[in-house]
């Protein structure tokens, strides 16, 4: 930390090689370096456009430090159950959590309760194509919007084939 705000570092390494040997050779040095952290709060994405992907990595080109598959949660609205939701779906390093709200300030102060979280502004009263590009993004999406709101994301959802949760306990639609 400096002067109390937690500090983070980035640190971006390509790789090119025209010998799949030495490229798989790099990568599985990296991870073992990266299996050395046990508490790092970072993530290595890898993104490998050969046509055979090296053992040992999964079919989705990004990983997490210690080589979990990259997930992305979406939460629409950001009120009080927002931040619980944030947190616990949030622990883990390996998960982006994004938070959507129409206000930002709401939005940010949710966002901050997820290990790699993230706001975003957006008029979730209606669809269109921010929200489309949104649920598009996420692995996952729960929706913590009134009830009445529900139909238009779940629409959303499934022309994506993106998971949803809602809170919600019924809904004629």
């Amino acid at each position: 930390t400096v002067n109390g705000v937690p500090h983070k570092s980035v640190l971006m390494l390509k790789v090119f090689s025209e010998d799949d040997n030495k490229l798989d050779s790099v990568i599985a040095k990296v991870d073992m370096l990266l299996q050395l952290i046990d508490s790092a709060e970072a993530s290595m994405q890898h993104f490998d456009n050969r046509s055979a992907k090296p053992k040992g990595l999964p079919s989705q080109g990004k990983v997490s430090v210690l080589g979990e598959p990259e997930k992305r949660v979406l939460i629409l609205g950001a009120g009080k159950v927002a931040s619980g939701v944030a947190e616990y779906l949030g622990r883990s390093t390996s998960t982006t959590v994004a938070v959507a709200s129409m206000f930002e300030d709401e939005a940010m102060a949710v966002a901050k309760n997820a290990a790699r979280g993230k706001a975003v502004t957006c008029d979730l009263s209606r669809s269109g194509d921010k929200l489309r590009q949104l649920v598009q993004e996420a692995d996952v999406v729960v929706s913590l919007l009134p009830a009445p709101l529900h139909p238009m994301v779940a629409e959303e959802c499934i022309s994506w084939k993106t998971d949803l949760v809602t809170a919600s306990y019924e809904s004629k639609e």
